[in-house]
C-alpha cells in the first residue's frame, strides 16, 4: 500500500510508533500504583503485545488490557484466529499480574466500565479505518464517558 506506516514501505515504522505510544503511556502514568488501558479494533493483538511488552519492561504497573474486537463475538466471521490470539495474548501475560478482557464491542465495554468505574489511562485505535468514520457519533462519546481525566486517545 501507499501508507507510510505500512510494513513494506517503512519496516521499522510501526515498532517506533509502539515505542513513542508507551513512552506516552509511562509519562501519563507515573506515581500511579494501577493502569489499565483500552485497545479498539485490536485484530490479532500484534501491536497489544509489543506495546505491553514495552509498558511492562518500562515498569509501568499495567494491571489490565481491556481488547475490544467485533471478532470475539461468537458468530463472527473467522473469529476463530482472533480467539486463538487472545488466548495465546491472555496466557502469555497472566503471571505477569496483568488481567485481560475481550469485549465484541464499544457498547459493551462502556457498560462494563461504568458498572465497574473503570477509567482507564489510554483508548488505542490503532489500524482501525471502520472506527474512524464513526468517531464523533461513537468513539467520541464512549472516550469522553470513560477515559480518566488527562488520559490519552
Amino acid at each position: 500500500t501507499g501508507c507510510s506506516c505500512s510494513r513494506s514501505m517503512n519496516p521499522t515504522a510501526r515498532d517506533e510508533f509502539a515505542r513513542v505510544v508507551a513512552q506516552r503511556l509511562a509519562e501519563v502514568s507515573a506515581g500511579k500504583a494501577e493502569v489499565s488501558y483500552v485497545s479498539l479494533g485490536c485484530g490479532l493483538l500484534r501491536f497489544d503485545f509489543v506495546l505491553l511488552e514495552m509498558l511492562l519492561a518500562a515498569d509501568v504497573p499495567v494491571s489490565a488490557v481491556h481488547l475490544v474486537d467485533p471478532q470475539y463475538e461468537d458468530d463472527s466471521f473467522g473469529r476463530e484466529h482472533h480467539r486463538a490470539a487472545l488466548a495465546q495474548f491472555a496466557a502469555w501475560f497472566v503471571d505477569r499480574g496483568v488481567d485481560v478482557y475481550a469485549h465484541s464491542s464499544m457498547d459493551r465495554f462502556a457498560f462494563f466500565a461504568r458498572k465497574t468505574e473503570l477509567l482507564p489511562v489510554a483508548v488505542l485505535q490503532v489500524d482501525c479505518t471502520e472506527l474512524t468514520g464513526v468517531f464523533d457519533q461513537e468513539v467520541k462519546p464512549m472516550l469522553e464517558e470513560v477515559l480518566m481525566y488527562g488520559g490519552l486517545f
